[in-house]
């Protein structure tokens, strides 16, 4: 029976903790498998093709759904004075640390692709601009 000076238990803490470790786990993974392959020479150019490429892009879409979760739930939890504070704090910022290189990634490519409008609309309207 719950007293009434007793919190209710939450499971947001764990699992933004949870969403964090295993984000930095899979990562660690990728390109520990791809760099002892590349260390010993058993990766071939294909594989290494796949794995530097196509590793990055799913694991990317796995990072930012798992990521943003983790973060939300870590932000909930320490909302709600959850008695296990110190792993959302800890799911938080390993969330954040995970999620920093593709936001990253998205603010460089929104930059370079609105600098290069003047150009895109000088080269399809030749006798557009000076």
């Amino acid at each position: 029976m719950k007293t009434s000076s007793e919190q209710p238990r939450s499971r947001l803490a764990v699992l933004s903790f949870v969403f964090g470790i295993s984000l930095w786990f899979l990562w660690c993974a990728l390109y520990g498998t791809l760099g002892i392959m590349a260390e010993n020479n058993t990766l071939s150019e294909s594989a290494g093709y796949m794995g530097f490429l196509l590793g990055p892009v799913v694991l990317g879409i796995i990072t930012l759904g798992l990521g943003i979760a983790g973060a939300v739930l870590g932000i909930q939890a320490i909302r709600k004075q959850d008695p296990k504070r110190g792993f959302a704090i800890a799911g938080l910022a390993l969330n954040f640390i995970c999620l920093c290189p593709f936001l990253l990634l998205i603010v460089f490519m929104l930059v370079s692709g609105v600098s290069s409008i003047p150009s895109l609309i000088q080269q399809a309207v030749p006798s557009f601009g000076p």
